[in-house]
């Protein structure tokens, strides 16, 4: 059985989904630290202009260290209306918006406190072929050590194989790892190329611009991106 880790983001990264479509089971990494700047809390779409950025607000002043589980939102401010608001103008003459609009807005609009499970529930709205958070990381023994973790991981969901990307194989002790009797799988991506709004291709955007152009199209396109080899 094959088995991933895959980061929590908004609106997930593509590589990130795409990697989840090549595993038997998929650990949400719930557990793992919040950084700022990163794409947990931040999702990339397309404007008139380029990539943009949608951020939720967290609270992470004097919070070093915290799981992305225990982040909370920072509600103070309405983020909530201006994400709509910013989706709605530039995704509105997608195929698939009209489609999803309403999902999107209902998930918004509930009283989220803390970021993992509205990070949960946004994935829900992209309709996966497949669960992509069946299992969150702070539910498997926490480990210090990256490679004790993933053999103690891999026991636990009755996995005797690894698919990680090709830049995080240099942080795994490998040999320990196939003494363990873990297969290691490595995980190439190419941005798919798609239709989207406005003039000129941008890659690597989140989930949220591939399926309001490509809809459910979306996820063939993904498993067709990626390509997975035995290390």
């Amino acid at each position: 059985m094959l088995c991933t880790v895959i980061e929590p983001s908004y609106f997930l990264r593509q590589d990130e989904c795409a990697k989840a479509l090549q595993a038997d089971v998929v650990i949400w990494a719930d557990s793992f630290s919040f950084r700022r700047h990163s794409t947990i809390n931040r999702a990339a779409i397309k404007t008139v202009h380029g990539a943009h950025w949608l951020t939720i607000p967290v609270l992470s002043r004097g919070l070093s260290g915290q799981s992305i589980r225990e982040t909370r939102i920072q509600n103070q401010e309405d983020w909530r209306t201006a994400h709509l608001k910013t989706l709605e103008i530039n995704y509105h003459l997608t195929p698939w918006y009209d489609a999803l609009a309403d999902k999107i807005a209902a998930v918004l609009q509930k009283p989220w406190t803390h970021l993992n499970p509205y990070l949960q529930r946004q994935i829900k709205v992209l309709q996966p072929p497949k669960p992509i958070c069946a299992v969150g990381s702070s539910e498997l023994q926490p480990h210090a050590d990256r490679t004790d973790r993933l053999i103690a991981w891999m026991r636990q969901m009755n996995a005797d194989a690894y698919l990680v990307h090709a830049h995080q194989v240099s942080l795994l002790d490998v040999p320990r790892l196939q003494h363990s009797g873990i297969g290691l799988y490595v995980f190439q991506f190419a941005a798919p190329v798609y239709q989207q709004a406005f003039a000129g291709y941008v890659p690597h955007l989140a989930m949220i611009d591939l399926v309001c152009n490509e809809g459910p199209a979306s996820y063939g396109l993904l498993q067709r991106a990626g390509r997975v080899q035995r290390l």
